[in-house]
């Protein structure tokens, strides 16, 4: 069993936001959702995704979707195959969901299996961020965030030119500029706090805390009674994909029209539209 290193960096957000997390290889990719939420400082309410490619928006891009998801297109294939009308069109889809992959089937070292790989991940609408293996340690530890800076965007910004405008304008106004209609804009978004107590706000980032958080879940983890009964499962091998088959994945998916894919928010996650 190995340890791995991933750095995570939220995308198209400038200055950088980033963390530095170390993982069991055996994680699946549901509870390393919760150890992004946690390190990065999301509320974790939200939809997410995880996905292979070149970027979260890249059509081609090899989804990872949850079980009530994956249940959903096997629905939705019998439909397709029963549909009359245009099977062309109805083949875009059967492909999508030809084998889904379950992100409780897997495995965090079945996708990051040497340094440089890189696993995408979005957060609600519009948050993306790259996790790239750093490193793979011998031994197996806790999740762990080790390292970052500066805080996470508020999430109702949605993109990353306001956060971007936002710090601009806080900083200005920090640093003496005088303008009472950014005053007032800022103060809109962060009422009762002075432009250099919200610069301090949008740089902290308090790393003991979020571990604590991830060493808090981990204990409650490892006490609950289903925590034994998946790890079993998850050791001999039936649920934990290997990186043939999700490579394959992507290069079937790459030959082939992919279908758009809308949020969910019943499922919490993205699927076909």
């Amino acid at each position: 069993m190995n340890t791995l290193r991933v750095r995570m960096q939220l995308q198209r957000v400038r200055p950088t936001v980033w963390r530095r997390i170390e993982v069991p290889g055996s994680i699946t990719l549901d509870r390393l959702h919760t150890v992004v939420h946690v390190a990065m400082g999301w509320s974790g309410v939200d939809g997410y995704e995880f996905s292979v490619g070149r970027s979260s928006r890249d059509p081609w891009r090899k989804l990872f979707v949850s079980a009530a998801v994956a249940e959903q297109l096997t629905i939705r294939e019998s439909t397709m195959r029963g549909a009359p009308e245009s099977p062309a069109a109805w083949e875009v889809r059967l492909d999508v969901i030809e084998q889904p992959c379950v992100e409780t089937e897997v495995r965090l070292d079945t996708v990051l299996s040497a340094p440089g790989d890189v696993l995408l991940y979005r957060y609600g609408l519009a948050w993306e961020h790259r996790l790239r293996l750093e490193k793979i340690l011998p031994g197996t530890a806790r999740p762990q965030c080790v390292t970052g800076r500066r805080a996470v965007p508020a999430n109702y910004l949605l993109n990353g030119w306001n956060y971007s405008a936002l710090v601009s304008t806080a900083r200005a106004l920090a640093e003496g500029a005088e303008d009472d209609d950014a005053a007032g804009w800022l103060a809109g978004h962060f009422p009762g706090l002075s432009p250099a107590e919200v610069m301090e706000t949008l740089e902290a980032f308090d790393v003991e805390q979020a571990d604590g958080i991830l060493e808090a879940l981990d204990r409650a983890a490892r006490c609950s009674p289903h925590s034994h009964h998946r790890d079993q499962q998850g050791s001999s091998g039936r649920h934990a994909l290997t990186r043939e088959r999700i490579s394959s994945g992507i290069q079937r998916a790459s030959s082939t029209p992919r279908s758009s894919w809308m949020y969910s928010q019943s499922s919490a996650h993205w699927q076909p539209g």
